[in-house]
């Protein structure tokens, strides 16, 4: 099986040859740039991608102004209903290792 460097040198007829010199390497690279320079700028492409990303943005903001409607409508933050809340909650949790995690939150508290 032949390796990366010999498709590489098979594919390539100026790689059998041996490099460029310097001076058809600077005509190639003159000629690109000509090319380049002549080219219309299209003004196309140019606004696409501000467009793309404006367009994306809207909808984000579509969207979680429509989820925000949607909680809203149905009573997702409703107070609980029953007894009163109690002034402290409790967030208990076990860490590999057999550590115990507990948070307390205090609803009235004033820092």
């Amino acid at each position: 099986m032949k390796d990366l460097k010999q498709y590489l040198v098979n594919g390539d007829p100026l790689a059998r040859e041996g490099e460029l010199d310097a001076a058809d390497a600077q005509r190639i690279r003159y000629r690109i740039l000509a090319e380049a320079r002549t080219q219309p700028a299209t003004t196309r492409s140019a606004w696409l991608r501000p467009l793309v990303v404006a367009g994306a943005l809207a909808a984000c903001l579509l969207l979680a102004i429509t989820i925000g409607w949607r909680l809203d409508s149905d009573g997702a933050r409703v107070a609980p209903s029953g007894p009163k809340a109690t002034k402290a909650r409790q967030m208990q949790f076990a860490a590999p290792g057999g550590t115990r995690i507990i948070w307390t939150f205090h609803q009235e508290l004033d820092l």
